[in-house]
């Protein structure tokens, strides 16, 4: 588990274009030990268990979509990122949120956390 998120446009979530984005992504940084998905449609097609036969190793765990006790983590980088794309959007007057999404994650991953 890291908290270094990634995050893409993609024209739509299907789950062709999801799985061809994890996969991009898993043969950059290698694949994780756990996916971990809620129960779209989208997830559990056979694309994405192309993916399990392309990295065995790796388990395919579904959860409730915002459901905070099984998905917490998830739940609050997405807070953390849509305020920031939010923040992204007024600040550059830009109703594209697409073009700040790589800025604003690399924003996020590039930031220094402040023990508490």
């Amino acid at each position: 588990f890291n908290k270094f998120p990634c995050a893409y446009p993609l024209k739509n979530k299907s789950a062709i274009d999801v799985a061809l984005k994890l996969r991009e992504l898993f043969f950059v940084f290698g694949p994780p030990k756990i996916l971990h998905s809620h129960n779209g449609r989208e997830f559990v097609a056979s694309v994405i268990y192309e993916l399990k036969d392309l990295f065995p190793d790796m388990v395919f765990i579904r959860g409730k979509p915002r459901h905070p006790q099984s998905q917490g983590c998830v739940e609050r980088a997405d807070g953390v990122l849509c305020d920031a794309l939010g923040k992204w959007m007024t600040l550059h007057n830009s109703s594209h949120w697409s073009d700040g999404l790589l800025p604003v994650v690399y924003g996020i991953n590039t930031r220094l956390s402040v023990p508490m």
